[in-house]
């Protein structure tokens, strides 16, 4: 008799510890959100994974006619998808696309495209890696969405981050590495 009153103390015992187990392990699991350690991530915007793949998609797309631009020389139509950065303390930063008739805009198209040009020829292969939009103070939609691609020649590859920014309802280039 003792031995069943010593069986069923073990037994409490142990769903004691599975049940303390199971708590802690669902407190980390809520906390692991990213970022260093345990601090959650508060900078992502979290979206459904449906809106979330059909804007990392469209975000594609706007860097497929980037490279289609640059490696045909059509800075015009390149225009109307890079952003003006503005000054950075500006209140219209990352608001509009740049203007071809400045000087100083056209040049910053001139630069994106000759960048982009070698990019993609140095790296003619891609390979999307990661999609986030996160919170920005500096641009007035309050969001930069970022990508990271694998550009790839062979055995070379060279990871580029690229930032959107919402202009309207379109997406605009801001800047990539």
């Amino acid at each position: 008799m003792g031995s069943v009153v010593r069986l069923k103390h073990v037994l409490s015992a142990m769903k004691f510890f599975f049940a303390l187990l199971l708590l802690l392990g669902i407190s980390i699991c809520a906390r692991a959100q990213g970022g260093i350690g345990n601090k959650p991530r508060n900078d992502l915007v979290l979206l459904g994974v449906t809106e979330r793949d059909s804007l990392a998609d469209e975000m594609f797309a706007r860097i497929t006619d980037l490279k289609r631009y640059a490696l045909a020389g059509q800075a015009d139509s390149a225009a109307l998808m890079i952003s003006w950065p503005g000054a950075p303390k500006d209140s219209l930063r990352w608001t509009r696309y740049v203007n071809v008739q400045n000087p100083d805009e056209k040049a910053r198209v001139t630069s994106i495209l000759d960048r982009l040009n070698k990019l993609f020829h140095d790296y003619p292969d891609t390979k999307r890696e990661y999609f986030a939009i996160f919170k920005e103070k500096a641009s007035p939609a309050g969001r930069r969405y970022h990508y990271q691609i694998h550009h790839v020649n062979g055995s070379k590859q060279k990871m580029v981050s690229w930032a959107f920014y919402g202009i309207g309802d379109k997406l605009a280039l801001g800047d990539f590495n």
